[in-house]
């Protein structure tokens, strides 16, 4: 009448069950069948059904089919990759804010005094990796000029003694210059005054678009102009 292999037997409920069943016989329930008692059979015996389909259903045979896992994928939260660019060398430069199309150079503050460290930004945006050499003021990939008359004049202090660098900008990448007054490039000797003194004063960029040993650089981008003092 009733199948108990459809139950498992992991379950304290499902085992009454099952020997609830075993009592049940067709001779049982004819015995049974009479005026009100035949009613209580009958609604116990359709409580039982409901309670074992219940059970299978909760409780299915450790052999049964598991439902197949979820194949959805979660999205991808992670920030934008760095560049890709075919080539690149490692370390090219850091992420900045950039001005697509072009190449700038941005100060750290719009004013320095006498014998502070002097910064900028030499930003890239192109969509090309630009090449500078590390032989400039303070051995770094820039100039710092200074306003002298009516021209700009370039500061050459790099004592390194060793032939100069290639150094690489990745598309939007850029790298941080520094010059600090009290540099040995500077030829300053300690307790001695600052090699900067006050006056005005910019940062030249200049570079190239290839890799090559060529020392050429044609192309310069300029800071704005700033005091010191």
């Amino acid at each position: 009448m009733f199948n108990r292999r459809n139950v498992g037997s992991s379950s304290c409920v499902q085992r009454w069950i099952c020997k609830s069943l075993d009592r049940v016989t067709p001779d049982g329930l004819r015995g049974a069948m009479t005026g009100q008692q035949s009613m209580r059979s009958v609604g116990v015996l359709v409580g039982v059904a409901a309670l074992v389909t219940s059970c299978a259903t909760a409780f299915p045979p450790a052999d049964a089919p598991q439902p197949a896992a979820s194949t959805s994928a979660t999205p991808n939260t992670v920030g934008p990759p760095g560049p890709t660019t075919p080539g690149l060398p490692v370390g090219s430069g850091d992420r900045v804010p950039i001005s697509r199309g072009e190449v700038t150079v941005t100060m750290s503050a719009s004013a320095y005094p006498v014998g502070a460290v002097v910064s900028a930004v030499v930003a890239n945006g192109l969509d090309q990796t630009i090449y500078a050499q590390d032989s400039k003021t303070d051995c770094t990939i820039a100039f710092l000029q200074r306003h002298a008359g009516a021209r700009w004049v370039d500061i050459p202090a790099c004592a390194l003694g060793r032939p100069p660098l290639t150094v690489a900008i990745g598309p939007s990448l850029g790298r941080t210059v520094s010059f600090n007054p009290f540099s040995v490039h500077f030829g300053v000797v300690t307790d001695a005054r600052p090699a900067l003194n006050a006056g005005s004063y910019r940062v030249k960029f200049t570079y190239r678009s290839g890799a090559g040993d060529d020392a050429q650089e044609p192309l310069v981008a300029y800071s704005a102009s700033f005091p010191i003092g």
